[in-house]
């Protein structure tokens, strides 16, 4: 009799713990002592089976789980000749999986370099580099194997990049000393140029030139603008020491200068790499001549020059009677032979 009442007591009880164990499921799980980025073990039932391994037992108890709130909120009283079970303690939470570290950004692929408005390419090897923006930059020059020159000296007005310098009347030019300064087996002349007139004014305009051009046992480049007699074709001369000269020509159909408008001319040679390829390319705002007239070809016994002599922007010489006729700005040369882009 007396096992049956404690176990009718018991029973009892359990079923009050029930109870209580329902209501503290609102608001979390039911028993649940709360787990740290994981599940908690199980919270203690109020007078519930001893010795369940993360389960309690105890009144009053609280669950131990970091992070979250356990145990149950006044108990029930333990069954009659026996002392509930231990609260058990909340499982540990569980740790968080690590995240993923991002995969590394990819690197760019090489492009070539672009060629920029004004100053130089960065990468091939400049051997000459004035901007023309005044006198000082000419007598000190930016890159260049001693000092320059000007006729006038203060003829500079507003160009493609800053300023430049006007050459319009005979005998103006401006001069850099020849050594040092061009390669005549290969190269690349590069500048602004703003006409004053048409390329189809029946004038010659010379725009540079080597002393000694035409000097046998010398020899040199010149660049100009021809007249009516040669249909105002752009032309390209290369002397070589013997006398002879070698012509590259784009004719007037092909090309154009418009009074006051900035023109990039770039003028590309290469005189023995190559036997039968072009020895010389045109290019106007980095866009190669589409038609040439005359065409030089390789190879070409490369002219010596002068070590004393001189090269002259906007004429072909000191007493030129025929210059530029326009402004003259940011001239460079290479020692390269190179395509703009």
């Amino acid at each position: 009799m007396v096992r049956s009442s404690a176990l009718g007591l018991a029973l009892l009880a359990l079923a009050c713990s029930g109870e209580e164990f329902a209501s503290e499921a609102s608001g979390g799980a039911a028993g649940a002592g709360g787990a740290s980025g994981g599940s908690a073990g199980g919270g203690g039932a109020s007078g519930g089976t001893a010795g369940a391994s993360g389960a309690g037992g105890a009144s009053g108890s609280t669950a131990g789980a970091s992070g979250g709130a356990g145990g149950a909120s006044g108990g029930g009283t333990g069954g009659s000749g026996g002392t509930g079970g231990g609260g058990g303690t909340g499982g540990g939470g569980g740790t968080g999986g690590g995240g993923g570290t991002g995969g590394g950004g990819g690197t760019g692929g090489g492009g070539g370099t672009t060629w920029p408005d004004c100053g130089k390419v960065s990468g091939p090897p400049l051997l000459l580099h004035s901007t023309l923006n005044d006198y000082a930059s000419i007598t000190n020059l930016f890159v260049g194997n001693g000092n320059g020159d000007a006729f006038p000296n203060d003829d500079f007005h507003g160009g493609k990049c800053e300023s430049g310098i006007m050459i319009e009347a005979p005998n103006e030019r401006v001069e850099f000393p020849l050594s040092g300064n061009i390669d005549f087996v290969k190269g690349t002349i590069d500048f602004w140029y703003v006409p004053k007139a048409a390329h189809t004014d029946n004038l010659v305009h010379n725009l540079f030139a080597t002393s000694g051009w035409s000097v046998v046992g010398e020899g040199g480049i010149k660049i100009r603008k021809a007249d009516s007699s040669n249909s105002n074709e752009f032309t390209v001369y290369i002397y070589d020491p013997a006398g002879a000269f070698h012509k590259t020509s784009v004719p007037s159909t092909a090309y154009s200068f418009v009074p006051n408008k900035p023109v990039r001319i770039t003028v590309a040679w290469s005189l023995s790499s190559t036997p039968g390829a072009p020895a010389v390319s045109v290019f106007f705002d980095k866009v190669e001549a589409t038609k040439y007239g005359a065409r030089a070809t390789q190879p070409i016994v490369k002219p010596i020059g002068n070590a004393s002599g001189k090269i002259f922007v906007g004429a072909d010489k000191a007493t030129d009677a025929t210059p530029a006729n326009g402004l003259i700005d940011d001239i460079k040369i290479y020692g390269a032979t190179l395509a703009p882009k």
